[in-house]
């Protein structure tokens, strides 16, 4: 039997191959990397979230303080307004200051607010910029070659497709593994011969595996 008379796979039917061993094993290990690089952006967002938030903890106490010696001075002012002849002016004094304290409280609140929101940030941004970066060196490569796939299976699928993904191997392979195929892979491509163009399909496909 000829070469040209062997049965040739519809190029649908046809599976892709499947990535080299070699190329399977980087693909591993760089996913372990990326894995590892937010495992620690995630643990360091938290450290850094943490010694930022304990920086407010002495503006907490202080609201607390405050906000408890308002209540008790408010107290205070309640007790002795009702005195005879002295309750106003016992309680005024009383009143002002539960007001200051109360100042003092929303302060050191605001202040509390500001620097859990700076934890806040500094936390994503530690966290987020491995992150993207992750994401961007694993997964767009991937969905690249998804595409890509996709790209040479409508092509494989149409009348010629296969003989023109065979040129493009040729042209775009690595000249060894073309030569590995066949002693004049040119002269057979123009032949027609269907075991070559077979064989430079998968060279095609593999490049996208």
């Amino acid at each position: 039997m000829s070469p040209d008379d062997r049965a040739v796979t519809p190029p649908a039917a046809r599976p892709h191959a499947r990535a080299t061993p070699a190329v399977r094993a980087r693909r591993l290990v760089g996913d372990g990397l990326a894995l590892a690089v937010v495992v620690v952006a995630l643990l360091a967002g938290q450290a850094v979230h943490g010694a930022v938030d304990a920086v407010a903890e002495p503006a907490r106490d202080v609201r607390a303080a405050a906000g408890g010696l308002a209540d008790d001075l408010r107290a205070g002012a309640d007790r002795v307004d009702g005195a005879p002849l002295v309750g106003d002016a016992l309680a005024e004094p009383l009143t002002g200051a539960a007001s200051r304290a109360d100042a003092v409280a929303t302060a050191s609140g605001d202040g509390v607010a500001r620097i859990e929101r700076l934890a806040d940030v500094l936390r994503a941004a530690v966290v987020g910029v491995p992150l993207v970066g992750a994401v961007a060196a694993r997964v767009l490569p991937r969905l690249r070659r998804r595409r890509q796939r996709a790209a040479v299976d409508a092509l494989a699928a149409r009348p010629g497709g296969d003989r023109l993904l065979a040129l493009r191997a040729l042209v775009a392979g690595a000249p060894d593994e073309v030569l590995a195929l066949h002693p004049d892979p040119v002269g057979a491509w123009a032949a027609g011969d269907p075991v070559l163009v077979r064989a430079l399909v998968d060279l095609e496909r593999r490049a996208h595996a």
